[in-house]
């Protein structure tokens, strides 16, 4: 009987090893479509070798795709310290950071680099 129950606790939960599993399935799918348009890549003609293995590592590499961290505003009871992916931030913080990145997305969609409004109606010359 004892040994039935080392035997039980030893195992692995049954969650747990199907999550796995299916991790390693979807991974095992992901890199054979990466091959298959690897493949595909490596039998066309109309590419150059130098273009050809800049594409098949492009594909390879699409595989990856981290997460970046997730900003959470801290409450005052501090119940979820330790969360993985996770900084704590106060609210200004967490503000004044969207701010920055609108600021940068706005920036990115003007005139790159050109003039603009009234310094563009000036005349340089």
């Amino acid at each position: 009987m004892k040994e039935k129950q080392l035997a039980l606790s030893t195992r692995p939960i049954a969650k747990v090893a199907e999550a796995r599993a299916c991790k390693n399935r979807k991974a095992k799918l992901k890199l054979s479509a990466a091959k298959k348009k690897a493949e595909a890549v490596a039998n066309s003609s109309e590419m150059s070798e130098a273009m050809k293995l800049k594409s098949i590592s492009k594909a390879l590499r699409s595989n990856d795709n981290k997460k970046g961290k997730e900003y959470v505003v801290a409450k005052k009871g501090g119940g979820n310290r330790g969360v993985k992916g996770t900084k704590l931030v106060d609210k200004r913080m967490k503000n004044d950071k969207r701010s920055m990145d609108r600021a940068v997305k706005k920036r990115k969609g003007g005139n790159k680099g050109a003039l603009t409004g009234s310094k563009r109606r000036r005349s340089h010359s």
